[in-house]
């Protein structure tokens, strides 16, 4: 919620103020590849007509849309949003019982109150409710379906009208808390989470409205809140978000600074909007504070995929324009993923590199070359105190960029520094170019990426404390699903999320135990202890083991490669097979008796391999016998089985973490020796 932008609107005029947010575009990139500059100002002439060519993002309120042409002309390429409030209506916006021809809200309080008096949330006296601390904004019932549809048709009638490229919606918040006085209440939404059910319900509707138009959709949502949960359903609605409180909590600039959890988790939520489209953060902060601009900067940088995304550098009320190279620093574009370093983080960029240390300690950070400091000095290493970043370039003149080998991370103090972040890959994997490679699933939620798989993060990273299941890549393998034992999903890099087991909101909990996306990864299969399937996305539903009349716990569901059918396995190696998944065989069938963990279809669908929990490998079909575990004399618990793309090989994860690789699958490494429990792999390429 921007209040420092409800505060001063309400005690101006209607035409004497402006919310800019702007994106500067580097020298090294083009105009779609912003260098993630922004500018959060509420006066006129912030942005002088000489600087609007820099802009790549600019966010004004409705009453200056006469500016849009020009702003076109200086950079064909900017993105105008205009502001607009979806939770309020304002009675200041109002003149002789008309209201303001261009709003800060989507629907004005005269029309409200002369045509829709149902609109307005009241108390339980049937009063109408004021936001507290803010004169003249009235609570709007959000999820009034006449409601939403007069909000979603008159701004985009506004925005086609006036050549906007899109809207910044305020207040996509999950309490009512934030605006009413301490005890009060609202008898519609009398808890956060109807609150935030209403939020979500004005998004589905709002939005698909408004973007299927061709309009960008951007909605502010605040801080920590919503949960993961929430916001990667949010986001994927919207298709980007804007967050407040970057790096420190607080608008007046004397904020905490966020370290630890509380950065890792607006890091998570940068990634996973950055994912479904733009991103924008407003870190609140004085001019004079370099060593807060510093690390504003290079936390976004550390967590910006080299799109248009931004990070608004926004002083108290009052202050000037913030404008400082200590947050505008240009170092072009990422040139490879973050990596942890102790309790500090390092990212390389085609034109410097960035240093951030969100830990509780302070670490001496060797950077592997010389680069130039924000001073002007060339360093080979930077001393961080925690909460503190820094963002340096190359060598004026250097043929390249030095090399960057994983930094050696020297505590500045004698304390012992905190473990590394669990977002990072942890110790022993490797980030490689894409091919062929694979990830090990810990049972915390840790991901270890071998080979060609990237990092794209994990539970831990993003404060998340849930026992984790299953990890699926995307077709793409640029992105991974993880499936919590709730049902709950987990979505990385390009994976989208479709929804999960407890948005279903069912009358009793259910035990998931698989997790398999179709073909196209637009939509996934969840399979429950019982034989349940449930569906999301574009999968479809071809039957389930209780339908069938069968009691049997289930293991693993493995899709067809059509994917107009699935294979259920069962504990004993009983196969269930619906769709036009063909049964080719199953354990029970070939009079053996061994507790059975995974199957894995062949490319053909013709046939499968049952692994079972010693390890050992039984073959159905077309599915050809490359190996097993008792037969290498090893002693393991198998815990997954996952074919190549050939089907001429396939791995075996045991449950102390272990891959075992046989046939055409190549030996990439395996956590074993770092005492993890193995839960899931998946493979890439």
């Amino acid at each position: 919620m921007l209040r420092r932008l409800s505060s001063v609107l309400a005690g101006i005029s209607a035409i004497s103020a402006s919310l800019l947010i702007v994106t500067a575009t580097p020298a090294s990139a083009s105009a779609a590849q912003p260098a993630a500059v922004g500018l959060l100002a509420l006066r006129n002439g912030d942005i002088t007509a000489s600087d609007n060519s820099h802009y790549g993002v600019i966010v004004m309120n409705a009453w200056e849309a006469g500016r849009i042409p020009a702003l076109k002309a200086a950079n064909p390429g900017v993105k105008v949003l205009v502001y607009k409030d979806m939770s309020s209506t304002r009675s200041y916006a109002v003149r002789n019982g008309v209201d303001d021809a261009k709003l800060p809200t989507g629907l004005g309080y005269a029309f409200a109150d002369r045509t829709h008096p149902e609109w307005f949330l009241t108390d339980n006296l049937n009063q109408r409710i004021e936001w507290d601390g803010y004169p003249d904004h009235w609570w709007m019932d959000v999820a009034n379906p006449s409601y939403m549809d007069a909000w979603a048709a008159n701004v985009s009638a506004e925005l086609q009208a006036n050549g906007w490229d899109g809207v910044m919606i305020d207040n996509a918040i999950t309490s009512t808390s934030h605006y009413l006085v301490d005890g009060q209440s609202i008898p519609r939404y009398p808890d956060d989470a109807s609150y935030a059910n209403a939020t979500e319900t004005f998004l589905s509707t709002v939005s698909p409205r408004l973007r299927g138009n061709g309009f960008l959709v951007v909605p502010n949502m605040g801080g920590n809140s919503p949960s993961m949960d929430q916001y990667q359903r949010w986001v994927g609605i919207t298709g980007g978000a804007l967050r407040e409180h970057f790096g420190r909590w607080g608008s007046d600039g004397n904020g905490l600074i966020l370290t630890d959890w509380n950065w890792r988790h607006q890091i998570a939520q940068q990634e996973a909007a950055q994912a479904r489209g733009l991103y924008l953060a407003v870190a609140y902060g004085r001019p004079s504070d370099t060593a807060f601009a510093r690390y504003a900067r290079s936390s976004f940088l550390l967590g910006w995929d080299g799109g248009p995304s931004s990070l608004l550098y926004t002083p108290p009320a009052g202050a000037t324009d913030p404008w400082s190279p200590d947050w505008t620093t240009d170092v072009g574009l990422p040139a490879g993923p973050r990596t942890a370093v102790g309790n500090a983080w390092v990212r390389r960029f085609t034109d410097g590199v960035v240093v951030v240390n969100p830990g509780l300690t302070s670490a001496t950070v060797n950077l592997g070359g010389t680069y130039v400091d924000p001073d002007g000095q060339r360093v080979g290493s930077v001393a961080l105190g925690s909460g503190q970043g820094m963002v340096l370039r190359t060598v004026p003149g250097a043929a390249s960029l030095p090399a960057l080998p994983v930094p050696v991370v020297v505590p500045s103090s004698s304390a012992s520094p905190t473990p590394a972040p669990a977002a990072a890959p942890p110790a022993g994997s490797t980030i490689a170019s894409p091919g062929s490679g694979y990830w090990v699933l810990g049972e915390d939620g840790g991901v270890f990426s071998y080979g060609g798989a990237a990092f794209y993060g994990s539970l831990p990273g993003l404060g998340v404390k849930n026992h984790a299941v299953t990890l699926t890549p995307t077709p793409s393998g640029k992105g991974y699903w993880m499936l919590g034992a709730d049902g709950g999903i987990f979505s990385f890099g390009d994976a989208a999320f479709y929804g999960s087991v407890p948005g279903l909101r069912l009358p009793a909990a259910v035990t998931a135990i698989d997790l398999q996306p179709t073909p196209d990864g637009g939509g996934y299969w969840i399979l429950g202890a019982d034989g349940g399937i449930f569906t999301f996305g574009n999968a479809s539903f071809f039957g389930s083991v209780p339908g069938l009349g069968v009691r049997s716990k289930a293991v693993k569901i493995t899709p067809t490669p059509s994917g107009n059918g699935y294979w259920v396995l069962g504990d004993d190696g009983g196969i269930f097979s619906f769709g036009d998944a063909g049964f080719h065989g199953s354990l029970p069938g070939i009079g053996v008796r061994n507790r059975s963990i995974a199957l894995a279809a062949t490319p053909t669908g013709n046939g499968y391999w049952v692994l079972g929990a010693d390890g050992g490998i039984f073959t159905f079909g077309d599915a050809v016998f490359q190996g097993s575990v008792p037969g290498l004399g090893v002693r393991e618990t198998g815990v997954q089985l996952r074919s190549t793309m050939s089907g001429a090989g396939y791995y075996v994860l045991s449950q102390r973490g272990q891959v075992f690789a046989f046939g055409d699958a190549p030996a990439l490494g395996s956590p074993a020796n770092l005492s993890i429990k193995g839960q899931d792999m998946a493979i890439v390429g």
